[in-house]
């Protein structure tokens, strides 16, 4: 298929193709590769993004982001390099980019209003249970119900909190 400029999904790769190649290469540390993964990037990105909107730069972010992780674990496996063995200071660190720190705040901000919006004895099981390391007994106790009900609270809401958050992926 050829492209030309005014081809508005092309315009928007273009845009931002040497700012993702920048972003990719600290991640897998060659810039070669960055290039073939930041292609691949456009090959998903015009398969999957069928309309050019205003999150077009968000979106091609994080398929490049998802590619080089994709690389570098393979890489890994490849050459039977288990991370978790390396000293903290040698393993790989995550580059945080303004593009994904404000992605992460947003995720943030939409969990918790969903958790806001959530009957108070559902909020309070989910954050015992992800965030205080609580087990289902202990929030039983607390909310003074059976563990059946603790579980059928937290697989509801994190069922419900799991869908919401891949509609807005």
């Amino acid at each position: 298929m050829a492209y030309h400029s005014g081809d508005g999904q092309f315009a928007s790769y273009l845009a931002c193709r040497s700012a993702l190649i920048k972003y990719v290469t600290p991640i897998i540390g060659s810039r070669v590769d960055a290039e073939d993964i930041v292609q691949e990037v456009f090959i998903r990105f015009h398969q999957k993004h069928s309309a050019v909107s205003k999150s077009a730069r968000a979106y091609l972010f994080r398929i490049a982001h998802n590619l080089a992780l994709d690389w570098v674990r393979k890489k890994k496996l490849e050459s039977g390099l288990n991370v978790q063995d390396l000293s903290q200071w040698m393993q790989p660190q995550e580059v945080v980019t303004p593009e994904r720190s404000i992605l992460a705040k947003d995720e943030l901000r939409r969990i918790s209003e969903f958790l806001d919006a959530c009957p108070q004895d559902h909020r309070i099981a989910v954050e015992m249970y992800r965030f205080g390391g609580c087990t289902m007994e202990q929030i039983a106790e607390h909310l003074e119900v059976s563990v059946s009900s603790v579980h059928r609270m937290l697989r509801k809401t994190m069922a419900t909190l799991a869908d919401l958050m891949d509609q807005d992926d």
